[in-house]
């Protein structure tokens, strides 16, 4: 139900003000993970005896999506659309270096540059008209250094305007969805967008899979179920949303050929299966990200890739930050180059997923990695690659399982060097194939020469972290494209419950004898959908929406989250 999924204004806890103006101080964000390098200075003529400011360093960011760092989030809740007018206190004494960014919600984003003050000042900044009620977030970002900053002012034309929001909301962001974790889970996919409707399993063509991720700004919802065969590879753009859950039957598998994110950025992609196989691209890759940033992957189960499945490795000048890869599966990378993946990245969380049959990189970690509560089963070469370079990476490895399968011959945690910096509690090793789990601490002598880290090398969002035993069970029962399993997951879970007897890595997919490769993906029984926006009449009148008018772009509990994606997160 809408209202057990969703907190309507009436269930929100007390406010902690409501008006038509709130005043915030920007130093009361201080701990937030995003705020450095801004800094915290005390000033008896700051409104609250203190202002931050960007460090003096000759440093400045040009793109503001470029990362994630020197920003601030500031929820608040709207009781009424209303236009949202914004001043800010501050002190510019360099018209040309001082200067920050600023926007709403998912909009673009606005420079304040090319003025000074005189000390502190109040200066007007933009206004948005139309802005709905309900929850929105503005962002403060650093541009150049230099500028001091106390206080932001909102002001709203009508209705009040209050610092409380709904649970959908984590430090002022709205959550991808619920349950969404890790240093991606703030992507916002194709919310402001449209509702696209897939009913074919065409490759290509109106209503199909390929023709749904074509163009931004979409939320994908499926009519059909079964198998979609691709010819080519998918290529997704930015502020896509993929509800894979709304599929009926067996839901979503894509077969055929691989997919790329490269240049993508807050994509939202659940619940489906993307097999590659040996008649995909070769040297290409189940998903590649080249250059992206804010993608969460949750419930996805791939496999079959080529040369990777999972692979996060920017091409040259760019970079790729916020991805969260969570309740997963990365399998059975083909032979004779069967890798889970490389992750280089400026943040990357992959979380409660199934690394399985691939003979390397499961995964090969560069750059800044939290991997928490994974389960890595019959690696060949290695399992989990700590850097493998001079340059400096940073991992937080916790909870995770490391069990050896049959063609296992060690490199469980390979090719350390003193640029690893790892922090690393609670990981097990079972080793001795036997059929029974028994496995072992690992310690910091199993590091080798990596760098021991007493506490997080850098700031990851905190992750609930299960014990490596329970991980191993929640797993089992939950990663992958897990409301339906289908033949090839139940294949691999049964692998890994051998606990160490069973298991292979292969060259093609036709190794499993499954039918057509991937097995029976039953259709299911569409859904009735009178005015074809996406929710079942049913959903609909349950939840006080009209069955006969389009109403999955609206918010009807006012807490971030659109109509369509609360019907899509009321299937799990």
């Amino acid at each position: 139900m809408l209202a057990h999924t969703m907190l309507g204004l009436a269930l929100l806890a007390q406010p902690l003000f409501a008006a038509t103006t709130v005043t915030v101080e920007l130093e009361d964000f201080s701990s937030v993970n995003t705020f450095a390098p801004f800094t915290v200075v005390s000033d008896s003529t700051a409104s609250g005896g203190q202002h931050i400011v960007w460090p003096t360093s000759g440093n400045s960011q040009t793109n503001p999506d470029s990362s994630t760092s020197g920003s601030i989030a500031i929820g608040f809740l709207l009781t009424e659309t209303a236009t949202v007018s914004l001043q800010a206190r501050v002190d510019l004494p360099e018209a040309t270096d001082d200067s920050f960014y600023y926007k709403l919600d998912s909009g673009s984003w606005n420079t304040q540059n090319d003025q000074t003050t005189s000390g502190w000042s109040s200066m007007t900044l933009s206004s948005f008209s139309s802005v709905a009620a309900g929850g929105h977030t503005l962002v403060i970002k650093a541009r150049e250094d230099g500028a001091k900053l106390d206080s932001i002012t909102i002001t709203v034309s009508a209705g009040t305007i209050s610092r409380t929001l709904p649970d959908s909301y984590e430090d002022g962001n709205l959550l991808a969805f619920p349950g969404a974790e890790g240093l991606g889970r703030f992507a916002s996919g194709g919310r402001g967008g449209s509702v696209y409707r897939v009913t074919n399993l065409n490759d290509a063509g109106s209503g199909s899979f390929r023709d749904a991720i074509s163009s931004s700004n979409r939320i994908i919802v499926f009519a059909v179920a079964g198998v979609i065969k691709i010819e080519s590879r998918l290529v997704f753009k930015s502020k896509l949303t993929v509800l894979g859950q709304t599929a009926p039957g067996g839901g979503i598998t894509i077969y055929g050929d691989g997919s790329s994110f490269s240049g993508a950025s807050n994509c939202i992609i659940r619940y489906i299966r993307i097999r590659m196989g040996r008649g995909g691209a070769s040297g290409k890759d189940t998903i590649s990200i080249a250059d992206g940033n804010t993608i969460i992957f949750d419930h996805v189960s791939l496999s079959w890739g080529r040369d990777a499945n999972f692979d996060l490795n920017p091409s040259s000048g760019k970079t790729i930050h916020s991805i969260t890869l969570q309740d997963s599966i990365v399998a059975q990378g083909l032979q004779t180059h069967s890798t889970g993946g490389i992750i280089l990245t400026e943040g990357t969380s992959v979380i409660r997923t199934l690394w399985t049959d691939n003979n390397s990189r499961n995964p090969k970690a560069r750059g800044k990695l939290q991997f928490v509560n994974n389960v890595i089963f019959n690696w060949v070469v290695s399992a989990y690659i700590l850097g493998d370079t001079t340059g400096r990476s940073d991992g937080i490895m916790q909870g995770n399982y490391f069990i050896a399968g049959p063609e296992s011959g060690g490199g469980t945690l390979k090719s350390p060097t003193s640029a690893y910096h790892i922090y690393a509690t609670g990981n097990y090793y079972d080793s001795d194939k036997d059929g029974n789990l028994d496995g072992r601490l690992l310690g910091e002598g199993d590091f080798g020469s990596a760098t021991w880290e007493s506490s997080p090398s850098f700031t990851a969002p905190s992750v609930p972290v299960l014990s490596a035993q329970a991980a191993l069970t929640y797993v089992l029962a939950n990663s992958g494209c897990s409301k339906w399993r289908d033949e090839v997951d139940d294949y691999l879970m049964d692998e890994v419950k051998s606990y160490g007897t069973d298991g292979e890595t292969i060259s093609n997919e036709n190794e499993l004898g499954l039918t057509n490769n991937v097995g029976i993906v039953p259709a299911g029984t569409a859904i009735t959908d009178s005015d074809s926006d996406g929710m079942p009449d049913s959903w609909e009148t349950a939840n006080g929406l009209n069955p006969n008018s389009a109403d999955a772009l609206q918010d009807a509990n006012n807490n971030g989250w659109l109509n369509i994606e609360e019907y899509a997160n009321s299937l799990l």
